[in-house]
């Protein structure tokens, strides 16, 4: 009998440590809708090489321009997910964003073949807080979709085939005044500088200004 009451006790001491662990660790996780007006400080976009026409203006085939006074758009979702102990939580966070950005006055300096520049960049970012201030780095990569010189092509290119051109981007992000967690409204500035790499020698180049706002919430397990 004795053995009997011995088994019991034990089980019992199990359930109670591991009922014990399980209130000392906490798993959540944060979804949020993200709206991100951003305002370009200086946009680039070289188109292929080998498209018609870049082969006709025989090899002026980039276009750029400073200070947009448009804002671009972007609208995505915000993932947060917090786990360990309690009294020492990490928080691992990502952003999936797709956006559109519209230039109307960009330009080729060495030949004014058309202007303006339309671009769709996705980008998935990871964001990095740095320790326990309100500063963070987002590092991000996507694809990014760009057509340019779109508008008041001259003569010789208004009846030229003119297609969008795809670029791998690199994303880098730094805001001084990253807020995490809770429940409610986030207002994020940011400076980012996004790059890109293609075929045919396709490049492209993004500085610029981005304030992330939204709503987003915690579900606790």
């Amino acid at each position: 009998m004795h053995k009997i009451y011995l088994i019991l006790l034990l089980g019992l001491l199990t359930q109670l440590s591991t009922a014990q662990q399980q209130k000392s660790f906490s798993n959540a996780l944060g979804i949020g809708f993200v709206i991100s007006p951003e305002w370009n400080l200086y946009s680039w976009q070289q188109r292929p090489n080998n498209d018609q026409i870049a082969l006709a203006s025989g090899g002026n085939r980039s276009v750029g321009q400073g200070e947009n006074v448009l804002p671009s758009g972007r609208v995505g979702l915000l993932f947060e997910i917090e786990y360990g102990r309690k009294t020492s939580k990490s928080t691992f966070s990502f952003l999936v964003e797709g956006g559109v950005s519209y230039m109307p006055f960009s330009f080729d300096l060495a030949e004014r073949k058309g202007k303006g520049s339309l671009c769709f960049p996705i980008v998935t970012s990871l964001i990095f807080p740095l320790g326990y201030s309100e500063q963070a780095f987002f590092v991000g990569g996507g694809v990014q979709f760009s057509q340019i010189e779109r508008s008041k092509r001259i003569d010789k290119y208004k009846d030229l085939k003119n297609p969008f051109f795809l670029t791998y981007v690199l994303e880098l992000g730094y805001s001084p005044f990253y807020r995490d967690g809770g429940y409610g409204l986030i207002g994020i500035p940011k400076v980012f500088v996004r790059a890109g790499l293609g075929e045919y020698q396709a490049m492209t180049v993004d500085v610029g200004i981005r304030v992330l706002l939204g709503a987003y919430a915690y579900i606790y397990n």
